[in-house]
Order: C-alpha cells, then sequence, then structure tokens
C-alpha cells in the first residue's frame, strides 16, 4: 500500500518534461541551401538539477476517501467445560431378616402348579378294552345268524371308537365288514330262491334234486325219487348254497358274500369260507380284513361249540 502511494506521489511531483523539434527557418528567397546542425531539445529547470528524490521530505496528497479497516470479528468463544456428573451414592443394603422370621418361612400350604396346556390322556385299561370288543363280537355273531343284521352293526359301532390299538381297530373293522358282506348274500339268496322255477336242476353234494314248485312260502323238490318240501327259511344250507353259486356271476365280490355265509350259518365251516376269500382276493377282491376273522377266538369258539353240539358221537 505504502509503495502504491510513493508512486503516485512521485508522478504527482515530477514534472513532465516534453521535447520538441522545431524545423529549421528556410531563407527567405535564398539561392543557397545551406546545412544547419539542429538545435539542440531544451532542458526542463528541475532536470538540470539531477537531484534525487526526498522521500522522506514528502508529504503525500491526503486522499479523498477514507481509509480501508479491515472489519471486526468476534474473537473466538472458549469451548465450554462439561460440568462434572455427580455421582450417587450406593443405597445401604437392607439388614438380614432374623432367623425364623415368618414373613421369610416358606408358606404351609403352597399353590398347587398350574395345569398343564396338553395333559396327557389317562392310562388305558387294555383288558378292559379287549373284553369289551369281545362282547360286542359275540352279539354281533349271533345277530348275524338270526339274520339280524342292523343289530349286528350297531354291536360292533359301539365299540368302534374305543379301540386301544390298530390291531383291535382292523379286527372291529373286519366284523363290519363281514356284517356288510352276510347282508349282501341274503339278499342274493332271496333274489335266487324266488327265481327258482319247476323243472330246475342243482347239484348238492353228491345228489341231484329237481323242483318241482316253488311259491313264495315254500319249495318242493324232487331227491332220489322222493318229494320233499321246504318253507322258504328251512331250506338245507347246502341247497342254499347250490342255488345262490347258480345265481352268481364270475364277480370276485360274490365269492366274499358265500365266505361271509359259511362263518355266520348255523354250522359254520371256516375251511369253505377261507377258499372263498382266498379265491375273491385271487379275482382282485379285497378279503384282508376278513381272513384274520378265520382265528378270531369268537369264530373259532363259536365253531367248535356247534360242531361239538352235532356230532354224532352225542
Amino acid at each position: 500500500m505504502v509503495v502504491a502511494l510513493c508512486l503516485i506521489a512521485y508522478r504527482w511531483t515530477t514534472p513532465d518534461f516534453s521535447f520538441k523539434q522545431t524545423a529549421p527557418k528556410q531563407a527567405a528567397k535564398t539561392t543557397t541551401t545551406t546545412t544547419r546542425k539542429p538545435a539542440e531539445p531544451k532542458r526542463h529547470p528541475l532536470a538540470a538539477r539531477n537531484r534525487p528524490f526526498n522521500f522522506e521530505s514528502y508529504r503525500p496528497t491526503p486522499s479523498p476517501e477514507p481509509p480501508y479497516v479491515p472489519p471486526q470479528t468476534d474473537p473466538p468463544r472458549a469451548t465450554p467445560e462439561p460440568e462434572p456428573v455427580e455421582t450417587p451414592a450406593p443405597m445401604p443394603a437392607a439388614p438380614e431378616p432374623p432367623l425364623n422370621d415368618p414373613a421369610t418361612l416358606p408358606a404351609q400350604n403352597p399353590p398347587p402348579p398350574p395345569p398343564p396346556e396338553n395333559p396327557p390322556p389317562p392310562p388305558v385299561d387294555y383288558p378292559a378294552l379287549l373284553a369289551r370288543v369281545d362282547d360286542a363280537a359275540k352279539r354281533c355273531l349271533e345277530a348275524l345268524r338270526n339274520r339280524d343284521y342292523d343289530a349286528a352293526e350297531r354291536a360292533m359301532k359301539e365299540v368302534e371308537a374305543m379301540a386301544p390299538d390298530d390291531r383291535e381297530a382292523n379286527r372291529i373293522a373286519g366284523w363290519l365288514q363281514l356284517s356288510s358282506c352276510a347282508r349282501s348274500f341274503d339278499g342274493h339268496r332271496e333274489r335266487a330262491i324266488s327265481a327258482m322255477k319247476p323243472g330246475n336242476e342243482f347239484d348238492v353234494k353228491t345228489k341231484r334234486i329237481a323242483v318241482v314248485e316253488a311259491t313264495p312260502q315254500a319249495v318242493t323238490v324232487m331227491v332220489a325219487g322222493q318229494l320233499k318240501t321246504w318253507q322258504r327259511d328251512d331250506i338245507p344250507g347246502a341247497v342254499i348254497q347250490a342255488v345262490v353259486e347258480s345265481w352268481f356271476d364270475d364277480n370276485p365280490a360274490n365269492q366274499l358274500f358265500l365266505g361271509a355265509y359259511h362263518v355266520t350259518k348255523a354250522t359254520p365251516n371256516l375251511e369253505k369260507a377261507e377258499a372263498c376269500w382266498s379265491k375273491a382276493m385271487i379275482g382282485g377282491a379285497d378279503a384282508s380284513l376278513l381272513i384274520p376273522l378265520l382265528k378270531d377266538p369268537i369264530v373259532v369258539k363259536a365253531g367248535g361249540a356247534e360242531r361239538a353240539r352235532t356230532s354224532p358221537e352225542q
């Protein structure tokens, strides 16, 4: 800034030197031309002095504009120191209760624990359930022999939901299928007997019988040269089997019905029932629940008792 002011003052006080050259005057009406040496330029009076500029005695001319004053800024603020945090004094420990204090003694009768969400099932009385299933099977077999199929199915339905395991559940399902097959065989028997006409012949064991007369109430046949008349409900089982077998077609399900008849007739024949059900299985019918019934204690016991009652020794 000072250097700039000095340059301004120097230019202000230094005279402006100008050198002017004047052309030589021509001689008026002269015939001869004379050559004159050009005059030297005049020096400024101050330049002749050749004195150095005195900076000490120089006083600059005041400027009309006010001097530049830099803006004042606030001094940086000091960061306040964090106030000390007072740590609370620890609470005094509670005094231990004296021994035998009633407030610290356990209750004499503690409350019972809450019951679990899924309580375990009660224990199963297996022998009692087996006894109930056996009793239902006895009533079912008795109803089937009397051709009361509704009562037979109702007896097994009562114990169907209380089977203690899968084995007993399959046993109950087998008795229900036996009832259904026996009902179906009874329907085929009624239709086959109703379709009997005079002149029909059937092979019964080693004999051949011929129908002489058939009414809704009775049937008259010729056997070995003799006439025999049976009420429809009293026709021998061998004759019924021969009549129904002649009525059946090749459907393997018919063997299921015929096997049920051999199990539920008055004198059970388990060997013939097994042969019929095996033939049905070969043909594609499902007898997986029926075949185990041939070894059911209720069926075996009933068949043994019936054979003992009708034995020739008695």
